[in-house]
């Protein structure tokens, strides 16, 4: 090199960039290890029997959610049912599966415990959801109890489910062959017991 002082220039400006590089490369690196698309249970919150019955199924209670699928074009994720908000502010805070790949939809929510369910209240659209659906307690995988559902009625419908020890509720739904645009929308699913 004939001069010192762009050799040094070049130096430092080589050092300055790889700085800047790895810099960013950990900061997609933070970012991407962080991010997730179902937010994960609470965890380390520590449980004591309530004393009057609660939404088991409301998220900071531990709870989480399992669904066949979800509309992911129009954001219309299962997480939606149990966030607290009955009337969403717009028809984005909701659950729709997929119609063009689920063959056969269900939502399942997973409380943190086994708990003792007194009933399962269920918020849906009734204008857009296809009529007809299962709800039923679960332990362990296996059915503990279940009630036809119709959706024909208002927008928010109680089911008295009584079951001892259930981990999850679970929803089963069958698309109606004979219209082609049905939708199922869920805003909301509480869970009351103790």
């Amino acid at each position: 090199m004939k001069n010192p002082r762009e050799f040094h220039r070049l130096v430092v400006r080589a050092i300055l960039w790889g700085y800047a590089v790895l810099s960013l490369l950990g900061f997609f690196g933070f970012v991407l290890e962080k991010s997730t698309s179902v937010t994960p249970p609470l965890k380390g919150v520590p449980w004591q029997r309530p004393s009057a019955d609660v939404n088991l199924a409301y998220y900071p209670n531990g709870t989480w959610v399992e669904a066949s699928s979800f509309g992911f074009l129009y954001l219309h994720h299962p997480l939606f049912v149990i966030d607290g908000r009955k009337n969403p502010p717009n028809r984005l805070e909701e659950w729709v599966p997929d119609r063009r790949t689920d063959a056969e939809p269900f939502l399942a929510v997973h409380l943190a415990r086994p708990a003792d369910i007194r009933e399962v209240v269920v918020s849906h659209e009734r204008r857009y959801s296809e009529r007809y659906y299962r709800v039923s307690c679960v332990r362990d995988g296996r059915e503990l109890e279940s009630l036809n559902a119709s959706v024909s009625g208002p927008t928010e419908v109680t089911y008295p489910l009584r079951c001892q020890q259930a981990d999850a509720v679970r929803l089963d739904f069958a698309w109606d062959p004979y219209d082609p645009e049905g939708h199922i929308r869920i805003f909301e699913i509480e869970v009351w017991g103790r």
